[in-house]
């Protein structure tokens, strides 16, 4: 057995048995690893290629990008992906969008993998996000409500490291669990209407990323 498929399924049974604890009428849509086909992405302003082990990467570029599961909507349960960035200052945003409606409407969870562990507490505080666009990019959040739409992460990984988020989003609910902890490191209230919607890949601004282990398990 392979690392790669051994890691794909230790991945996928903690997710499962998670989603087990999850509410009730959980039914399981679950991906051990990402599509590795190409028709199966709606790729917005990036170029996306596969690697080995079950990882797609989308390539650096001015602005941000999505790739769009095709046929993938969901409204609340879990979502579990694990995602990569690099240690460049203001080069890596790197997380996963849902709730889409277009190009320019949908909610974000990402990493600045740069802030993980930032000798500033300040940076720091600011190494996960969550955003709503169009009327609520990061930028506004922190204008108008400082700390309270990003956070820490606890303990911090590297910054070049995989790193597992957790979405569990119920009714307008969003808590956000990294890695292995217990506690959410992040939790809001949802600020768009739609509450439904495609699920992406993204990346920000001038950012590569890297992806795998996406498991989706809706909640009727």
């Amino acid at each position: 057995m392979s690392k790669h498929f051994a890691a794909g399924r230790f991945s996928f049974a903690l997710s499962l048995m998670a989603g087990l604890l999850f509410g009730q009428a959980v039914a399981a849509q679950s991906l051990a690893r990402l599509p590795q086909d190409p028709q199966a992405y709606e790729v917005v302003n990036r170029v996306l290629t596969f690697e080995s082990g079950g990882v797609v990467h989308l390539n650096a570029a001015k602005e941000d990008g999505i790739a769009w599961l095709v046929d993938q909507a969901f409204t609340q349960g879990r979502i579990v992906v694990e995602v990569r960035g690099v240690d460049v200052m203001q080069r890596s945003f790197v997380g996963l969008a849902f709730h889409g409606g277009g190009r320019h409407s949908f909610d974000a969870v990402y990493t600045r993998p740069f802030n993980f562990n930032a000798a500033d507490p300040e940076k720091k505080a600011r190494s996960l996000q969550y955003m709503s666009l169009p009327d609520n990019a990061w930028d506004i959040l922190r204008e108008k409500s400082p700390g309270k739409y990003e956070a820490a992460i606890l303990p911090p990984p590297a910054a070049e490291a995989w790193v597992r988020l957790t979405l569990e989003i119920e009714s307008r609910r969003l808590r956000v669990f990294v890695n292995d902890a217990s506690t959410p490191s992040l939790t809001v209230d949802l600020l768009n209407d739609r509450l439904k919607g495609r699920i992406g890949l993204w990346v920000g601004n001038n950012s590569a990323g890297w992806f795998r282990n996406l498991t989706i398990q809706p909640r009727k």
